[in-house]
């Protein structure tokens, strides 16, 4: 998946306006909700960390043996946990993880949804999801 064509397909769908401050984020408005929408680009050495309903983790690091070193990482956050996320990955991440508590944490590579946040991996997943 390319970045432009997750904006067109996008765009198809509502009004998609560009968040200045985060060249990531998007507010898609459609005729019936509004979605915030971050397009984040993503490899085999990035971490996706869900903290809360409110804040995601974004992480680059390293393998080193069986441990995952963070080297760098971005939060997130928006104002309304009700708020609905679309968080579109370019590219499988190495794994997506949710927080339980400070201690805990659980790997949901393979869930499409987590609390109001819903993940896209697939440009024709956009449309089932909005509609």
């Amino acid at each position: 998946m390319k970045k432009r064509d997750i904006i067109r397909e996008l765009k198809q769908l509502g009004k998609l306006k560009r968040n200045t401050k985060i060249p990531t984020q998007y507010v898609l408005q459609t005729e019936n909700d509004k979605y915030m929408v971050f397009i984040i680009k993503t490899t085999s050495t990035v971490q996706v960390g869900i903290n809360s309903p409110k804040v995601i983790e974004i992480s680059k690091g390293r393998l080193y043996g069986i441990k995952y070193k963070k080297t760098s990482s971005l939060l997130y956050r928006w104002d309304n946990k009700e708020q609905k996320v679309l968080i579109v990955l370019l590219d499988t991440p190495y794994r997506i993880l949710k927080y339980i508590n400070e201690n805990e944490l659980v790997d949901i590579s393979e869930e499409k949804q987590v609390h109001n946040i819903q993940f896209i991996r697939l440009i024709n997943e956009i449309q089932s999801i909005v509609k």
